[in-house]
């Protein structure tokens, strides 16, 4: 707003000079006073001052200008080609697929679903792999989200916006992705909890202060103090909110979302657009 009436502001100085100094000239020629040359020519220098002037704001403003939008197409290119495309590929939650089978199996002593009865189980090394990855999209998810809503409201600046369609279609995968990552972070703290505890028994983790309180193990209570088969419960239920093949799961609508967002082809200008023109 405050460069609006600034540039305003410019452009009507810049007239003002102009017509006194045409006036100076025009006054002159009328009174036929040709014989003071130094008036003359002060007012063809004022003249030719006040278009140079007013040509070069112009020059200046088409340069800024052009400065400022090239700035915002960089924003927009690693908003576009970089950041949200990495957040489209962290939702690959593929690990979630067999845990409401391992976590029971392990809890039991038994093997992998990929494994025969008599194999050595590989689920104490693979187990925290998962765990690991999940925590990593989870936080990966959403670092993500922060930074492309900063840099949409950077675009700002730079006289650039998505187009309001792909926003909309943008800010709805993110609401039914918070979803999504609330669940999964969800069963990162149960898988957790269980990996902390020593096989075969997985007992609880009780400590001095909870012991001396004499509390009773409520379902509202720390997951350290639920016993084993609670926590495994707790697995199976979020893992079927979001892999349950019967129903239209968080994870499944976050996907079909942002498959949605980016139908429109890989140019720019179906996504994003400028303002000052």
């Amino acid at each position: 707003m405050i460069s609006k009436i600034y540039n305003l502001f410019v452009k009507l100085s810049l007239m003002v000079l102009l017509v006194l100094s045409l006036w100076l000239v025009i006054t002159a020629a009328l009174k036929k006073d040709v014989g003071n040359l130094s008036d003359w020519i002060s007012a063809s220098c004022n003249i030719v001052m006040a278009y140079a002037a007013y040509r070069a704001f112009v020059f200046a403003k088409d340069y800024f200008s052009d400065f400022i939008k090239k700035d915002g197409y960089e924003l927009i290119k690693k908003l576009q080609l970089e950041l949200i495309p990495k957040y489209r590929d962290n939702l690959n939650f593929s690990s979630l697929n067999v845990l409401d089978i391992e976590v029971p199996s392990y809890v039991n002593g038994g093997v992998g679903v990929f494994q025969d009865e008599e194999e050595i189980s590989y689920l104490p090394q693979t187990l925290p792999v998962d765990l690991k990855s999940l925590e990593t999209r989870f936080k990966e998810g959403r670092r993500l989200e922060k930074e492309i809503r900063e840099t949409l409201q950077s675009l700002e600046i730079y006289g650039w916006e998505m187009v309001p369609k792909k926003k909309q279609e943008l800010f709805d995968t993110f609401l039914i992705g918070k979803v999504l990552f609330n669940t999964v972070h969800n069963i990162t703290i149960y898988l957790s909890e269980i990996l902390e505890r020593e096989a075969p028994d997985f007992s609880p983790r009780f400590d001095n202060d909870f012991i001396q309180r004499h509390d009773p193990v409520k379902p509202t209570s720390p997951p350290r103090y639920q016993d084993v088969d609670v926590l495994v419960e707790k697995i199976i239920f979020f893992q079927k909110q979001l892999c349950d093949p019967e129903i239209d799961t968080p994870y499944v609508r976050t996907i079909r979302c942002i498959e949605k967002y980016f139908q429109d082809g890989r140019h720019l200008k179906n996504y994003f657009r400028y303002t000052r023109d």
